[in-house]
């Protein structure tokens, strides 16, 4: 158990940057504060983070295999940064995805420079790939691409810190892999169900009623071609 002020520093410095945050949103983003839904659904997707994080922490420290030793650095953060950018905007999930690191830095009990950094660049290239995404199954690329900038970021503390072992820095990079394929899998599993809870439409939800194949669409193709056509062009239009 962690020393009582230990503690109690850890908590007045994650209110501080609660606080931060919330003055944040109040600056850039004040009618986000008047809508409760989009104030509790970031409120959700922090929360339900946090809870991954203590949970993996959990899971790897009582580990009869010493797992801890194997996955150094795990990459939470991204899962945030992909849900609140895809449901609000990337704006919001570059400022939360530097809250989500730094309070997860001080909250959990792994090494904090290589955490914090692996968990920034993982989640910031994440957020810059994501304007691409067209369908759900792209979510999988844009871990891709957010893990090939990991294996640079692994690299780069491994010489920072005079340590080229060839197998601490493979356990590094399969680790990093291993948290990205899982991201994308909860991020495909969370997404649909946080855009129908909330009630949020995204880019990948138009692009999907977008399909011909979609079958609101092939019936009005088969009943009213002729509306199909002109809904197609006045939509070309208006583009």
């Amino acid at each position: 158990l962690a020393h009582p002020l230990t503690f109690l520093g850890t908590s007045l410095l994650t209110l501080l940057f609660v606080g931060i945050f919330i003055g944040y949103l109040k600056i850039n983003f004040p009618l986000l504060l008047n809508s409760n839904r989009k104030l509790f659904l970031i409120v959700t997707i922090l929360i339900l983070t946090m809870v991954l994080s203590k949970a993996t922490e959990f899971f790897l420290l009582n580990s009869k295999s010493s797992m801890v030793e194997f996955f150094r650095y795990p990459l939470v953060v991204p899962l945030a940064a992909i849900l609140i950018s895809s449901l609000i905007g990337p704006g919001l999930a570059t400022f939360a995805t530097g809250f989500l690191a730094i309070v997860s830095t001080l909250a959990l009990t792994f090494d904090w420079q290589g955490f914090l950094i692996l968990n920034i660049v993982a989640s910031l290239v994440a957020i810059l790939s994501i304007h691409t995404l067209r369908r759900r199954k792209e979510i999988f690329v844009v871990c891709l691409k957010a893990w090939l900038c990991g294996i640079a970021a692994i690299l780069a503390l491994h010489l920072y810190n005079n340590q080229v072992e060839f197998w601490p820095m493979i356990t590094d990079v399969v680790s990093a892999g291993c948290f990205m394929l899982l991201t994308a899998g909860l991020v495909v599993g969370f997404l649909p169900l946080l855009e129908t809870g909330f009630r949020i439409m995204t880019d990948v939800s138009l692009m999907e009623y977008m399909d011909p194949n979609y079958d609101l669409l092939r019936r009005l193709t088969i009943e009213a071609p002729w509306t199909y056509q002109h809904s197609v062009v006045v939509g070309n239009l208006a583009e």
